[in-house]
């Protein structure tokens, strides 16, 4: 507000930056959501196999299979590194893309903005001002956006918690036992 106030000139710049990383983010949230729920399953087959494996160790032992059980740990580890290597590309993509983006719109600032003191429509401590203005609200805006990859990335976690927590007991108890009596 405080930057369309001081000049709405130079705030259109943020008309275009805005979108532009809203764009980025809505893609980033779209193509980073099922590489989590990838990788998340990933882990689970990692997990169900190191259990499968401590579960039944002496059995390993006793058929001398401790190289096909380790062959079977590798190939789950790497199909666990792949997925968490294509999901964390998007985020890793995320962040150059967003400093390109605050880079573009702080040199379209200077120079509009100094073409603005040059000819003398804008002091230059407004300028400056507004810089700081453009620079804070950029700042939010990727810290934002972190956020939302933060919340792509949980959101699969917190579906497998919803998924425990939702999951009934394997036992109940019966309303009317039958009790023997024995003599």
């Amino acid at each position: 507000i405080m930057a369309i106030v001081m000049n709405p000139q130079l705030a259109r710049v943020l008309a275009v930056t805005i979108p532009i990383i809203l764009i980025v983010e809505f893609v980033v949230i779209r193509t980073g959501f099922p590489r989590f729920t990838i990788m998340q399953e990933k882990i689970d087959h990692l997990n169900s196999r190191i259990q499968e494996s401590l579960t039944n160790i002496r059995v390993v032992k006793s058929f001398v299979r401790e190289e096909r059980e380790d062959q079977k740990f590798r190939e789950a580890n790497g199909e666990l590194k792949d997925a968490a290597l294509r999901a964390l590309n998007v985020v890793i993509f995320m962040l150059p893309l967003m400093m390109l983006l605050m880079n573009f719109t702080s040199l379209a600032v200077v120079w509009f903005g100094g073409r603005q003191v040059i000819a003398g429509d804008m002091p230059v401590g407004d300028f400056s001002a507004f810089l700081t203005y453009i620079t804070q609200i950029l700042m939010s805006l990727m810290m934002l956006s972190m956020i939302y990859v933060m919340l792509t990335m949980s959101m699969e976690s917190v579906k497998r918690i919803c998924e425990v927590l939702d999951e009934g007991p394997d036992m109940t108890e019966i309303e009317n036992p039958v009790q023997t009596v024995s003599d």
